[in-house]
């Protein structure tokens, strides 16, 4: 029941912050408890779940909401960059039917995703979702990022994965739509990239 209303990936983050906040308000100090209720509560917001049903469509659909910050095409390749800012809403959906390989998982800092070292440097992690090749690069916010199984198959929108704040590269191997531009507002499962 609760599943409808939170991700289970936010249970145990708002779980402890609700008790450290209410041993604060017993203890210690009525306003450092406040401050944890408050956290309480954007960890609710971040942790939200979309409860939205996605009819299926033949065409490549956006992973996660976000904005385009970069779009880059090399021959017949598309790159696009997406920012997603802890306001968005945080599942990752798959974008057609298929199965996620996963490349690489690299540990490392949570840096600003707009600087050039953060590629380097950040927590990332790198799959394939049929010819899509997909980085998932953590911002400084980031608080969770997960994805499911990778032998597991997969329908158009369903739940791949959680991913709260950083940069998502999508490499494809054909152009984008045409009605795709810079500063665009994507949304999960509705966005239609190829």
């Amino acid at each position: 029941m609760l599943e409808n209303f939170i991700l289970k990936e936010g249970y145990k983050k708002i779980l402890y912050t609700f008790l450290i906040s209410v041993f604060f308000d017993i203890f210690i100090s009525s306003f450092l408890a406040n401050l944890g209720y408050v956290l309480c509560l954007v960890l609710l917001f971040i942790f939200r779940n979309q409860n939205k049903y996605f009819g299926p469509k033949k065409n490549t659909l956006a992973i996660c909401d976000g904005t385009i910050s970069a779009i880059d095409i090399k021959g017949k390749k598309s790159i696009l960059h997406i920012d997603v800012s802890i306001f968005n809403k945080h599942i990752l959906r798959a974008p057609q039917d298929g199965k996620i390989s996963l490349i690489s998982k690299k540990h490392g800092l949570n840096l600003n995703t707009d600087s050039y070292i953060s590629k380097k440097l950040n927590n990332s992690i790198t799959f394939m979702f049929n010819d899509l090749k997909i980085t998932l690069i953590e911002g400084c916010l980031n608080m969770h990022t997960s994805l499911s199984k990778k032998d597991e198959e997969f329908s158009q929108n369903q739940k791949i994965g959680v991913f709260t704040s950083g940069k998502i590269i999508i490499e494809m191997n054909s152009l984008l739509n045409k009605k795709i531009t810079l500063g665009q507002k994507l949304v999960a499962g509705e966005s239609i990239l190829i």
